[in-house]
């Protein structure tokens, strides 16, 4: 744990550094004049550009000591030309700390100790070792590599989460690596959404709908997650900020005010978009923002186009290289044909496997027959029945929500309220979710916060808001207490054995081939190759997958 300590730390300079810089920038482009600061929108656009910067360097180099470093420094440097800002945010910090109640500020330690034990622990995730892992090496030991994804299909998805992952990895002290990021990211946003039980608890003023949905945001902390590298926690969190941070917009009835919101909407959901493709329904939010921007649309717009272009066309290209497809694994869309190209019938293969797990658990090999098999009213009702309790309960308490918004618009004129544009926006999300690929962990950020919106929105105004208060924060403390205790039980033959180094990574038995090239691979004993320096193929990898030149990083494909 101690080692995880200072990798945050590590995190938390060079994010913090680096979006200073960026935000600073932005907000004299866009002339915003905040009058408070937040932390957390620091260390946002710090992760989003750093994001951006290792994904561009990737193409020249491998992202490894070298990189941090220089980021560090840069880092450094400027907060110390901007020490005295630097003192004021923290300060203010300080403040909104000790002026927080004594529950909420222990139920945000709870989540902190959660946090750093689970990412101590080892991991509870089998793709961490099928693909996680496996990726962050090759970003980590070689530069952008053609066909990689032919090794294994799945790194074709490309997420630039585990581009930042490589980055903050810091295994120059560490040989198996610090994967802890989902950890430190779950601790930030925290402290973002904590406001909202605070606020709840201590009965301040008039409540409004922003703190129901906080603290909606705080039950579930999607724990296992924080013990591997998968890119659905920071999807789901970073999503509900977005969210969240439109309802704030909605409150105030400033939607058409340029401001640190609406740069921290515009970041995170163009972010989302290059960590899971099936994020970019969320796109929709700063899209409407930039059109009610009013005097500000055209430097808006700039903005837009000048980043969004520059971030989206590196990892389209970044994609193309690593699949020979745009977005992989959608197959119908294909427009190369570049000699590493991941042949057609695995692409197909994974689409149909990653719609038809999420949908009936189906198996690879048959999740094309399966899809082609079932009638959208044939698998829906065999989905349902496939869900744990929570989920079915959640499902119910959905459709509910969908009836009650129903309600809201005939009865009370939903339609007209500043809340119905994110109303329609979450529709549109929950139905692409549902209608493509139906994980719960896919779609949680939009279940969620639906939900959390309606049901405020509902109660709001009504003789029952005090019970309805009061029962949102017995639930936040019993998750809250649940998730801890869960924790400390499930970890308690670890919680002395990592105090100083987290859990070692495994490292399986490997048998030695060569290709026809002359190259001399690593064979895993099975389908994870966990921290095997690549390349590494998994035991059942194609046998006919050959290097295209002479160098590791010209790339590989499958012979024909």
């Amino acid at each position: 744990m101690t080692l995880i300590l200072l990798n945050w730390f590590f995190i938390f300079i060079t994010c913090l550094g680096t979006g200073a810089f960026f935000l600073k920038v932005i907000r004299k482009f866009l002339n915003i004049e905040e009058k408070s600061e937040s932390i957390v929108y620091v260390l946002i656009t710090g992760i989003f550009f750093i994001a951006a910067f290792c994904n561009i360097l990737s193409f020249f180099l491998p992202i490894d000591a070298f990189v941090r470093y220089t980021v560090l420094l840069f880092s450094f440097f400027i907060l110390y030309s901007n020490r005295v800002w630097l003192i004021e945010l923290f300060r203010f910090e300080l403040f909104r700390l000790r002026e927080m109640h004594f529950i909420a500020k222990s139920s945000l330690l709870a989540i902190f100790l959660i946090a750093i034990i689970k990412s101590a622990g080892p991991s509870e995730l089998i793709d961490e070792g099928g693909y996680y892992l496996p990726y962050i090496r090759w970003i980590e030991d070689f530069k952008l590599t053609p066909g990689i994804a032919n090794i294994e299909d799945r790194m074709g998805f490309n997420s630039s989460f585990h581009m930042l992952s490589a980055f903050f990895s810091m295994r120059e002290f560490y040989n198996d690596g610090l994967y802890d990021l989902n950890g430190f990211l779950l601790f930030i946003c925290s402290v973002y959404f904590v406001s909202g039980p605070n606020r709840l608890i201590k009965g301040l003023g008039n409540l409004s709908i922003v703190d129901f949905v906080k603290t909606f945001c705080l039950f579930f902390l999607l724990r296992n997650m924080l013990t591997s590298s998968p890119s659905d926690l920071i999807n789901v969190f970073f999503a509900e900020m977005a969210l969240v941070l439109f309802i704030e917009k909605a409150e105030k009835g400033n939607y058409s005010k340029v401001d640190d919101k609406f740069v921290m909407i515009f970041l995170i959901t163009l972010f989302l978009i290059t960590i899971k493709f099936s994020s970019v329904g969320l796109f929709f939010l700063p899209l409407f923002l930039l059109f009610v921007s009013g005097n500000q649309f055209k430097k808006c717009f700039m903005m837009f186009l000048g980043v969004g272009f520059v971030v989206m066309s590196v990892w389209l290209v970044r994609s193309y290289f690593i699949s020979g497809y745009l977005v992989y694994p959608v197959y119908f869309v294909d427009f190369f044909d570049p000699v590493w190209k991941i042949p057609e019938a695995y692409t197909k293969t994974q689409y149909f496997y990653v719609q038809e797990f999420a949908r009936l658990n189906a198996e690879r090999d048959v999740s094309e027959q399966i899809a082609s098999k079932y009638s959208t009213s044939q698998w829906i009702p065999l989905w349902f029945n496939l869900l744990n309790l929570y989920d079915k309960i959640m499902t119910i308490a959905l459709l509910a929500m969908v009836l009650v918004s129903f309600y809201l618009i005939v009865f009370r004129k939903f339609f007209r309220s500043r809340y119905f544009v994110l109303y329609l926006i979450l529709l549109l999300n929950l139905g692409m979710w549902f209608f493509s690929y139906p994980a719960f962990r896919f779609g949680w950020a939009f279940i969620m916060v639906f939900i959390a919106l309606i049901s405020s929105i509902f109660i709001t105004g009504s003789r029952f808001i005090s019970v309805f208060r009061f029962s949102v924060i017995i639930i936040f403390l019993l998750f809250t207490a649940q998730s801890f205790y869960k924790t400390i039980k499930g970890y308690q033959n670890y919680l002395v054995t990592t105090i100083v180094f987290p859990a070692e990574v495994p490292h399986p038995e490997t048998n030695q081939i060569t290709l026809k090239s002359g190259l001399k691979v690593e064979v895993a004993a099975g389908e994870e190759c966990w921290g095997i320096s690549p390349p590494c193929f998994p035991v059942n990898h194609r046998k006919r997958i050959e290097m295209i030149g002479n160098k590791i990083t010209d790339g590989f494909y499958v012979e024909k």
